[in-house]
């Protein structure tokens, strides 16, 4: 179920499985900094720390990109991993949106899709959010996500991180 989404699909996105040859369309989605400003990881918008983020989502159980249906760009990312039968979770996150896309209802109509679709499988979706990513955590507070807990977890440089983790076990309406 999490190794493998073939394609969701909202009123004016598309979510499919990630492939390698996705990564320059990626790349210029996520090659603005502001992107990655309150990301523990902020080099990622530069080449060098892009190719390790993608390197790292392509090896996810279910690395995931997201179109918008009108343009058919690449307008981001976002992947399913960590899936635990035994605990009956799925965690979601190594997402990004174009800042364009950002303040309106972009994230809200793709969380729904994920997290809706998860929770078929699931009891509960898991969110990882660096706790100074201030935008992240309100945008995972605003689909009804809630606060869990903290954990640490060593990033893709290999430098220990902190995580504020967030639980989601109803669907979105």
């Amino acid at each position: 179920m999490f190794t493998k989404v073939d394609k969701l699909e909202t009123e004016r996105y598309l979510v499919r499985s990630l492939l390698a040859s996705d990564y320059d369309a990626l790349y210029r989605a996520a090659s603005d900094p502001a992107i990655w400003a309150m990301h523990s990881e902020v080099y990622r918008y530069q080449k060098e720390g892009f190719r390790i983020y993608f390197d790292k989502i392509m090896s996810l159980e279910a690395p995931l990109v997201i179109i918008d249906k009108a343009s058919s760009q690449i307008i981001g990312s976002s992947s399913f991993y960590d899936y635990s039968p035994n605990e009956n979770r799925v965690l979601l996150g190594y997402s990004f949106l174009e800042t364009k896309y950002w303040g309106g209802s972009t994230n809200l109509e793709i969380k729904r899709c994920l997290v809706n679709f998860a929770l078929r499988f699931v009891k509960t979706v898991e969110l990882e959010i660096s706790p100074n990513n201030l935008r992240s955590r309100r945008a995972a507070e605003k689909i009804g996500a809630v606060y869990d807990r903290h954990s640490e977890k060593v990033g893709l440089n290999g430098a220990k991180l902190e995580r504020c983790v967030y639980k989601i076990s109803d669907p979105i309406a």
